[in-house]
């Protein structure tokens, strides 16, 4: 990874190189891109995938739990190992979402009375938990694994074998059990007849409802719309 001719800076410290204010440094972003991957390396192998604040986290309680947030922060770990050729480093996401979803059928029945499928919310940790928790503000959001599960169609693009196990046993199970949650769970809008998600929000972020107040859920938001809906 050389983005153009290396410039004298590229033969500096770090410590030294980070502090330069003059002349390009192309190659400082390839550093960061290494660096990025060595810590997805080290930090997403074999049995958790990597966590929200870090395999060395020096806290005995860090912010959050150090859980998996998987309204956002656990796609953003897993964005860059397809780009960056570490489909690997993948693997302990995929027995995440296998735990999960087993987890989360029993929730989808619990909470929704929604006897097919699977769901989960915005955070789980290593006991795969999937039930909404904290406040509805941001916990009740069931649309994050339809996010999260995008990884399994990238996955399968920079990998197209309809065939191969990957897609059988993980991919097309997974998906087909969030999708069959859903077809349950969208209701008719009462004021137009289109099909919304209902509890729906914006996860932390709020609504403003009709006299302007500040509200945790609605229906239809489009933020959640867009997850249950989406097709590739």
């Amino acid at each position: 990874m050389t983005p153009g001719t290396p410039t004298l800076a590229a033969y500096l410290p770090t410590n030294i190189r980070r502090l330069l204010r003059s002349g390009p440094d192309p190659n400082i972003f390839a550093l960061y891109a290494q660096f990025g991957r060595y810590m997805a390396i080290a930090s997403s192998r074999k049995t958790e995938p990597s966590n929200l604040q870090g395999l060395w986290n020096k806290e005995i309680t860090p912010n959050w739990g150090s859980e998996y947030t998987i309204n956002i922060n656990q796609q953003i770990n897993s964005w860059p190992a397809e780009p960056l050729n570490l489909p690997e480093t993948l693997d302990p996401l995929w027995t995440l979402l296998q735990e999960l979803a087993e987890r989360g059928a029993t929730t989808a029945k619990d909470i929704y009375n929604i006897g097919r499928g699977w769901v989960a919310h915005h955070n789980t940790g290593i006991w795969r938990d999937s039930a909404p928790i904290d406040s509805a503000f941001h916990g009740f959001w069931p649309v994050a694994p339809a996010w999260l599960v995008q990884h399994l169609w990238e996955h399968y693009a920079y990998n197209p074998d309809p065939g191969s196990l990957f897609v059988r046993n993980i991919a097309y199970p997974l998906r087909k059990g969030l999708t069959e949650f859903f077809l349950d769970f969208l209701v008719e809008d009462p004021f137009d007849g289109y099909l919304v998600t209902n509890p729906s929000q914006s996860p932390e972020k709020g609504i403003a409802d009709y006299n302007g107040e500040n509200v945790a859920l609605t229906y239809g938001a489009l933020l959640t719309e867009s997850h249950a809906k989406f097709t590739h």
